[in-house]
């Protein structure tokens, strides 16, 4: 099969936490991982391998769920036979997802000759306060210390993920917070705006009357607000949360922006390929773990194709939040081979009325303001 998209990656989903955060509504299981969970990544890897690219992948993810609940054999036993199997790039981006409370210095130094090379931290705030009524396990002591051992492990690709518009938070903690970060050399700050997802405890809390529910224009703020301190602070917003230093930019979050090609594997990976004729193939193995340790390949899943025109339409819509690359869209309709909707200018007209998005070298953007209502630009761009 002919692949027409020159970048792909490798997403693992590790589905174990300590415990559940009030707010996420991810797949995991409660408790310590299994043993056989590499093995049983490796066998899924061996067998749908195949119908990925023949050239190596640029980046291997480690997504969960808490991946750092793995020990680092565990994730030496993964890297290594894919590595070896000339499957990843040479100069493959390797990141893993951890928690503060799981990362000492022994960890680190293990994790990075097993081949992890970048670091995502959950730090969500430094605020002791923020962190119970999130429901994290850590305190600001920790995940300080979390971020200085990494950076004297040698990890030089850093991010921490914060999350903003959380009742009662302290701004000027926040920006005291982001200020310590860039003085110590954390190259990327993510910065998520706290949603209410259904069914997660956090809307259960909200309706008793325990936890006070955000207020959206406070959260508005509150965002605007984070742009500004990381743009002072020397960071480049690239993405709409995501905030880096120039050649700290995380590979694998982008390659889902431009709708690249990925192998998920794992209970609740999601996989996407891009297919000769322009069309997308999707697939998400059902996140039931006791089945598909049991056999990864008799596990329940969903797959479904998208057409070459409603794919290039989500290639849009999801392309323009990359604020550097933009989405170009003649390389879009090459890539998809098919011809642009009649209400697409009438569209992209609309939408640079209201301030939301530029056109510049034949390239669509997001503007500052049109980052605030990416959603909306989305929606747009998948209504045509």
């Amino acid at each position: 099969m002919t692949i027409l998209h020159n970048t792909w990656g490798i997403y693992v989903h590790v589905p174990w936490c300590h415990r559940r955060c009030s707010y996420c509504d991810f797949y995991f299981e409660i408790g310590k991982s299994d043993s056989k969970f590499a093995a049983t990544v490796l066998a899924e890897w061996d067998a749908r391998r195949q119908s990925f690219p023949l050239l190596s992948a640029k980046t291997l993810y480690f997504g969960g769920g808490t991946p750092s609940t793995l020990s680092s054999e565990q994730l030496s036993q993964i890297i290594s036979p894919i590595k070896s199997g000339q499957s990843l790039h040479p100069d493959a981006e390797i990141t893993l997802e951890a928690n503060p409370e799981d990362l000492n210095p022994c960890y680190l130094t293990e994790i990075k000759q097993a081949g992890i090379n970048r670091l995502s931290l959950g730090v969500q705030s430094f605020d002791l306060g923020i962190l119970k009524w999130l429901g994290r396990k850590h305190d600001s002591k920790t995940a300080r210390a979390a971020i200085v051992h990494a950076l004297e492990a040698g990890f030089t690709r850093l991010s921490v993920d914060l999350i903003v518009g959380v009742p009662g938070e302290d701004w000027q903690q926040i920006s005291e917070a982001i200020s310590w970060l860039n003085k110590i050399g954390v190259g990327h700050v993510s910065v998520y705006v706290l949603t209410v997802e259904p069914l997660t405890p956090l809307e259960r809390l909200i309706e008793k009357g325990q936890r006070l529910r955000p207020i959206e224009d406070a959260q508005a703020a509150a965002y605007e607000q984070a742009q500004a301190i990381l743009k002072e602070q020397g960071y480049r917003q690239y993405e709409i949360s995501s905030f880096a230093k120039p050649g700290q930019e995380s590979q694998h979050n982008r390659l889902y922006w431009a709708q690249g090609s990925y192998l998920g594997l794992g209970p609740g990976a999601h996989s996407m390929l891009l297919k000769p004729d322009g069309s997308i193939y999707r697939r998400h193995t059902q996140g039931i773990l006791s089945e598909w340790l049991k056999d990864p390949l008799a596990a329940h899943f969903t797959e479904d194709i998208l057409d070459p025109d409603h794919a290039l339409l989500e290639s849009l819509a999801f392309g323009i939040r990359d604020l550097l690359r933009g989405v170009k869209v003649k390389s879009q309709l090459d890539r998809h081979k098919c011809a642009l909707p009649k209400s697409f200018f009438r569209t992209v007209e609309n939408l640079q009325e209201r301030g939301w998005v530029v056109e510049q070298d034949n390239c669509l953007f997001l503007t500052p303001l049109g980052t605030l209502f990416a959603d909306a630009v989305a929606r747009e761009f998948l209504g045509m």
